[in-house]
């Protein structure tokens, strides 16, 4: 009878910290919601170029984890827009950084992670989003081309 009890009691606190964990993983999902993202991006462009590219480097992961989440979701209206506004910002980052010459190396290193995750969820949408999603993993590109010629350019005496 006590072992019973024991495994029932083992069982409801395992349902409980299962139930903790979902409501915790939800939370980080919605964490960083649209209006936490327009506030962010009211600091970056009121920010100094130095601090603008760790900003908008920020901005622009939270943009593509949302795109990404959206996307694998079904919802591929939204998710393409914050998608669209995640390169947009991974833009101005790289622009922001290669100008202050701050933050290059990680700066480069998100963009080249966001580039990653574009491909790995460019084979889930519409063909038309496929080449829009093509379109921006291609800017990018050229964002981490910019940086790593500034990163790595020789300086002249």
């Amino acid at each position: 009878m006590r072992l019973m009890h024991r495994r029932a009691l083992a069982n409801l606190i395992l349902r409980l910290c299962l139930l903790l964990l979902i409501a915790g993983a939800a939370t980080l999902v919605h964490a960083g919601g649209p209006a936490d993202l327009e506030d962010l991006r009211k600091r970056a462009d009121a920010a100094k170029p130095e601090d603008q590219a760790t900003l908008f480097t920020d901005l622009a992961r939270r943009e593509n984890e949302l795109a990404d989440t959206l996307l694998n979701n079904g919802n591929g209206g939204e998710g393409m827009a914050y998608l669209e506004e995640s390169v947009n910002d991974a833009i101005k980052a790289g622009a922001a950084s290669v100008q202050s010459h701050h933050r290059q190396k990680e700066t480069e290193i998100a963009i080249r992670k966001m580039i990653s995750r574009m491909k790995e969820t460019q084979h889930i949408v519409s063909y038309d989003d496929a080449q829009v999603m093509a379109q921006g993993i291609n800017r990018l590109e050229k964002v981490r081309t910019e940086l790593l010629a500034s990163m790595f350019a020789k300086d002249k005496k």
